[in-house]
């Protein structure tokens, strides 16, 4: 390409980068009765729900199979829950209840994440149980206790 062309090319390029910029800065800027009806908030809040359970299926399938590779599936999705649990900071829509949210899947997935990098059950497993509940029985079958 000669230098003459490589210009028009820069140039062509910095408009799309700028028509990218004001499409963006318009989509921020529209109205509220554009907004879906499911907040900023309330929509990462069930994300970082939905990386729980999946972090919670992944514990679950280490310890009934022994899948190594589920340990570190089940560390990371808790990581991803508790990275989008702290993002709803970052709402327009933040709120005490958002805030509370948010707070309980920290801590739980904190939790979580300690049973995890454990990589065994602990002698009591008060832990395990809080974090399964009733599908306790289900998963660790062969538990004498």
């Amino acid at each position: 390409m000669n230098e003459r062309t490589m210009h028009s090319v820069r140039r062509h390029m910095r408009h799309g980068v700028l028509a990218l910029a004001l499409a963006g800065l318009a989509a921020a800027c529209a109205p509220a009765e554009r907004v879906q009806s499911f907040s900023c908030g309330q929509r990462r809040i069930a994300l970082s729900s939905a990386f729980y359970d999946q972090a919670r299926d992944m514990l679950a399938l280490h310890f009934r199979q022994r899948v190594d590779s589920a340990l570190t599936d089940a560390y990371h999705a808790s990581q991803d829950s508790m990275l989008m649990a702290r993002a709803t900071r970052n709402c327009i829509d933040f709120d005490e209840v958002i805030r509370r949210q948010a707070i309980d899947l920290i801590k739980t997935n904190l939790l979580f994440q300690s049973l995890v990098a454990s990589s065994m059950r602990d002698q009591d497993p008060g832990v395990v149980i809080d974090l399964y509940g009733a599908q306790y029985r289900e998963i660790f079958k062969n538990d004498i206790r």
